[in-house]
């Protein structure tokens, strides 16, 4: 066997394959907000004391209108009073999270009427 042959003694190596290519770069993120479109810092006992409120508010508005439930015959009263004390405080947390340094306190409202709200739900659906 000489290198004149027509049978190679080792068989040829495959092309190695090429890896796929690189996926085009990303377009940069552009940013429109100024320094002053930074998020703001929200205390933290803001949000526990609009907690407290909104809830202690909502809650208290209801065991008021329980107990005044004998002057009160129409449960749709009941329900508008207890609608009007909600609308108020998401009014006041409209206006109160307009002002940078209370935001906290508008956050906590809404989730102390959230969980308020949530757990209505569920002393009521143990009821039915």
């Amino acid at each position: 066997m000489n290198e004149d042959d027509l049978i190679p003694l080792r068989p040829e190596e495959p092309d190695k394959p090429t890896p796929p290519p690189l996926p085009p770069p990303l377009p940069r993120m552009l940013n429109y907000g100024g320094m002053d479109m930074a998020p703001r810092h929200i205390a933290i006992w803001q949000i526990f004391v609009g907690m407290v409120l909104s809830a202690g508010v909502l809650f208290t508005g209801v065991v008021l209108v329980l107990m005044a439930s004998d002057f009160i015959r129409s449960n749709a009263a009941f329900y508008a009073i207890i609608g009007a004390f909600t609308v108020l405080i998401n009014i006041g947390s409209i206006f109160i999270f307009r002002t940078e340094t209370m935001r906290g306190l508008a956050i906590g409202f809404w989730i102390g009427e959230g969980l308020l709200l949530l757990l209505a739900g569920a002393c009521f659906s143990i009821l039915l």
